[in-house]
């Protein structure tokens, strides 16, 4: 039903009547996406430069069919039944049966159908004059919701659904019904002395003082002036009402944005407040569009050209607001201990604004508590005063963690698809922001110091681009130079991201970083790169803190691992990161002796075609006495030195 429904839609796109149009009032194959994503809840087709404009501004609620569609929806039909005098019993059963049938043709998604149980409590609660309540409904709804599916508790839809109801019924709505919602009712026809007498004393008082300023304003007609000032207290009413409505939605979904999508959207109010005045107009247009293309495209021609023309001028707003600074702010997941006090400060705040007016203002002063919980700075959580260096899953590829016993971080490399780079920049899954970020952000960091890209393979270069922004290293650290384009858009990103990029070149420069010193092993000085990427342009690095070292290898193999040896004293190290994902390649007897590691990681992805790690290398660090962690075996492994040089090696077991 929902593709038959999509063709709809998409056969207007590539009719004639449309393809004549104007470009900024013609319905284009992309907006025909979002038109599918908004109106049936399939997001397939949206290109990723809409969906980063919808998730930076905080507005990709528009694109996931849930209460704000079935509420607009309910409410259309209801209004419009209604309209034509149609009883409210029936106006209800017929608002009730289109609605769930437009929630089945979404897909009955866990949003719709919260959305739908929360539709029905509160129309069925308008049939029989029950006081209509929206929390109430909430309650409702999500009894029923719970009782047929307990999991969906933990489910980030639904936390953020109920959220969303309590941030404006909960909190807004008290706080506007305590301040300027009873005057923007009492100014409502002021020209009538006898309402004044239903009134609290401050309101008649109002209505008096407007009746006075519009007979000041115009003596010969004070009714006019009367009318004109009543619409202008009610529309700065409203006005109010939406940004405070906005806001307070805002403050309680930065929770689940911070801990689902480790996103904070700075400047999703100012969007939301234009995108809320369009989408009830543009959901009509588009509804209209989807009707009348169903019966004949000709006839959807108006409404195709409103719909287009009121997207376009909501992506185009939505579209300089994510380019704006700090738009895409990328945090750390937040404590436990700061989520509990989020959770306790809100239902105090719901709880003390609907009591008395003494302690409805302890409930307002919880607002900035609230506020802080969410902006103060998020420390990681880190070991200090040990040196850590972390193998994060990341199937075949690498990218490795490690942070300084003072609290210094570094990342190499970053994952990425096997094969050209070309496939990498094509691929659509993002290791990078798919598992790398996701796992530093577990960690609490929001920001790295330094990033080492070590050759410019796809498996170490693919996700690095996400990395860079969304953590934003103070350095990038790469070795050679290679002629491939997605290296030098890296580093091109890199200087207009104002991040500084260090060139290691050859073996010998050394750093030190934070309480650590790094040596860097190889290239070999003199090392002249190919025409392509090779596994011997990686760069070698070994990290030394007092007793403790660690050596990581990239792929470097046994010509690069030759050239290491001709200063073999160096190479001595606790941990080895071994070479090349353990490919018979890398790790020579001569250079295992030399290093001489107790503990070593492999990262490998699990059944991948290069038959990595060999049964050789294997069998060489066995003999060696060497303690072996393989992340296609135990997951991410954390490896924590103490300064005598003793390893604590902990496994994430899959």
């Amino acid at each position: 039903m929902r593709r038959w429904a999509e063709q709809r839609i998409d056969r207007y796109a590539q009719s004639r009547e449309n393809l004549r149009m104007p470009q900024w009032l013609r319905v284009t194959e992309t907006d025909a996406g979002v038109f599918n994503a908004m109106l049936l809840g399939d997001r397939s087709a949206l290109q990723r430069r809409t969906r980063l404009d919808f998730e930076r501004t905080g507005s990709f609620h528009l694109l996931v069919v849930a209460g704000l569609h079935v509420g607009l929806v309910a409410w259309g039909i209801y209004s419009l039944l209604l309209w034509l005098r149609c009883g409210r019993g029936m106006a209800t059963l017929l608002t009730l049966l289109l609605t769930s049938g437009y929630s089945v043709l979404t897909g009955f998604g866990l949003p719709v159908q919260r959305a739908l149980w929360m539709t029905v409590v509160f129309l069925i609660a308008t049939l029989f004059t029950r006081q209509r309540h929206a929390l109430n409904a909430l309650g409702g709804s999500a009894l029923g919701m719970l009782l047929v599916a307990p999991s969906s508790l933990f489910e980030a839809g639904f936390q953020m659904t109920i959220l969303a109801v309590i941030a404006i019924a909960g909190i807004a709505l008290p706080l506007a019904q305590r301040s300027f919602l009873p005057y923007a009712r009492a100014s409502r026809a002021i020209h009538v002395l006898a309402w004044d007498a239903h009134l609290a004393p401050v309101l008649a008082q109002f209505r008096v003082s407007l009746r006075m300023i519009s007979n000041a304003l115009l003596p010969q007609k004070p009714i006019v002036a009367a009318d004109i000032l009543s619409w202008a207290v009610r529309g700065s009413a409203w006005l109010l009402e939406l940004v405070l409505f906005s806001a307070m939605a805002e403050l309680l979904m930065s929770l689940p944005m911070m801990v689902y999508f480790h996103r904070l959207t700075p400047f999703a109010l100012p969007a939301n407040l234009i995108c809320i005045v369009l989408i009830p107009f543009l959901m009509g247009a588009l509804a209209l569009l989807f009707v009348l293309a169903c019966v004949w495209v000709p006839m959807a021609v108006p409404a195709g050209v409103c719909a287009a023309g009121l997207l376009h001028a909501v992506t185009a707003v939505l579209h300089r607001v994510s380019l704006a600074h700090g738009a895409n702010w990328r945090v750390a997941e937040p404590p436990q201990f700061r989520v509990v006090a989020f959770c306790i400060a809100m239902m105090a705040a719901v709880w003390l604004l609907r009591g008395s007016r003494k302690v409805a203002w302890v409930g307002v002063a919880l607002l900035p508590v609230m506020a802080a919980l969410i902006l103060w700075p998020i420390r990681p959580r880190l070991s200090p005063q040990r040196l850590e260096m972390t193998a994060v899953d990341v199937g075949q590829g690498d990218s490795i963690f490690v942070a300084s016993p003072d609290g210094h971080t570094m990342l190499i490399d970053a994952g990425g698809p096997v094969g050209t780079a070309e496939m990498a920049a094509s691929s659509p899954y993002d290791i990078g922001e798919e598992v790398v970020s996701p796992y530093l952000w577990s960690r609490g960091v929001s920001q790295l110091d330094v990033v080492v890209l070590t050759h410019a393979h796809s498996d170490h270069m693919g996700g690095m681009p996400s990395l860079l922004e969304n953590f934003h290293p103070r350095e990038l650290w790469v070795s050679v130079d290679s002629p491939i384009s997605q290296f030098r858009a890296l580093l091109q990103e890199a200087t207009s991201m104002g991040i500084h990029v260090r060139r290691l070149r050859e073996r010998g420069d050394a750093i030190d970083w934070g309480q650590t010193r790094v040596e860097i092993l190889a290239p070999a000085a003199g090392y002249l790169p190919g025409a392509m990427p090779s596994n011997n342009d990686s760069l070698v690095m070994r990290i030394g803190w007092q007793n403790a070292s660690l050596l990581l290898e990239g792929d470097a193999e046994a010509p690069s691992e030759e050239a290491m040896l001709r200063d073999a004293q160096r190479l001595k190290s606790e941990l080895l990161k071994v070479g090349h994902h353990g490919s018979r390649t890398s790790t020579t007897p001569e250079f295992l002796a030399a290093v001489a590691p107790k503990y070593a990681a492999i990262s490998d992805g699990r059944d991948n075609r290069f038959g990595h790690p060999r049964r050789e290398v294997l069998e060489r660090l066995q003999s060696a006495r060497v303690r072996t962690f393989r992340t296609d075996m135990v997951g991410a492994t954390t490896f924590l030195m103490e300064a005598d040089g003793r390893v604590q090696a902990t496994a994430n077991e899959r």
